[in-house]
């Protein structure tokens, strides 16, 4: 195959996925003969399936392919949000050992199974059609968009939905237990009303679509944009939130542009869809 796409470097986190890690991997090797060169940094922690086998003889094939382990990182940080955070953080320290001019781009990819079809003309389309100005382009999904925890987008998803899912359950618990069946329903409507009815259905051939936030599994991102970007999953506050969102914000406080580029699709995780996922798009 020629150089259809320029150098980049793969970055990703995973943890007790070994079945879907192997398909994901072999699925980003067809995307790497599509590189000149390459460098790919995994980071994981903890594992109790054969995930640790199956990065070890991944990281035996070349010597592009790192792999950090941070075991301990699930006693250091209990909470899943702040461990995602800090083993995403290791990546992005790596990621100083390379030159920009090198490997301008870096590739964000979930190892768990969203990017297991993952193509290299599918990439190299996303970047031949993007926006001049983009800084991070980001997955669809062909049922629907699912990430709405890593959205941020004005009309569509301009606050966490899960912390508004939380406000409107806990406006039913004051009461107590005599009514946990009423603050479960109040809760089954509020996620249907914040998560699912904003899991629409985005049309492969529409244009590109501006947000201040998105993930969707997969992530390219321009490699200056990142400098100096670091990943959290607590507000200032110290409130939960994406680690996504954090790490954007201050993408775009030094102008950078972000986009989710429809026709750059993977799978959705089905287990985050529900029963209205995938209306049509509304805006424009």
């Amino acid at each position: 195959m020629g150089t259809l796409l320029p150098q980049a470097v793969l970055c990703g986190i995973v943890r007790n996925a070994s079945t879907a890690l192997s398909a994901t991997l072999a699925a980003f090797q067809n995307i790497f003969s599509a590189m000149s060169d390459y460098r790919a940094v995994i980071v994981t922690n903890d594992n109790s399936d054969d995930t640790d086998a199956v990065l070890d003889h991944w990281g035996s094939l070349s010597h592009r392919h790192e792999v950090i382990v941070v075991d301990g990182l699930a006693t250091a940080f209990p909470a899943r949000i702040d461990r995602i955070a800090a083993a995403r953080n290791f990546y992005l320290q790596a990621l100083a050992r390379f030159d920009p001019g090198q490997f301008p781009l870096v590739i964000v990819a979930d190892l768990d199974g969203p990017n297991a079809t993952l193509t290299g003309s599918s990439l190299a389309k996303a970047l031949t059609t993007a926006p001049t100005d983009w800084a991070g382009l980001f997955a669809n999904q062909q049922r629907a968009y699912y990430d709405v925890f890593a959205l941020r987008h004005d009309a569509w998803c301009p606050r966490d939905p899960w912390s508004e899912v939380r406000a409107a359950t806990d406006s039913a618990s004051f009461l107590g237990l005599k009514i946990k069946a009423v603050s479960r329903r109040i809760r089954s409507k509020a996620t249907r009303k914040f998560i699912y009815d904003r899991q629409y259905s985005i049309p492969a051939d529409r244009a590109a679509i501006l947000v201040q936030s998105a993930f969707g599994g997969l992530g390219i991102y321009k490699r200056h944009a990142l400098t100096g970007c670091w990943y959290s999953g607590r507000e200032a506050t110290g409130e939960r939130v994406c680690e996504h969102v954090v790490l954007h914000r201050q993408m775009a406080s030094i102008g950078a542009r972000l986009f989710i580029s429809p026709g750059l699709q993977n799978l959705a995780q089905e287990e985050h869809l529900g029963p209205t996922s995938g209306r049509p798009f509304p805006f424009g």
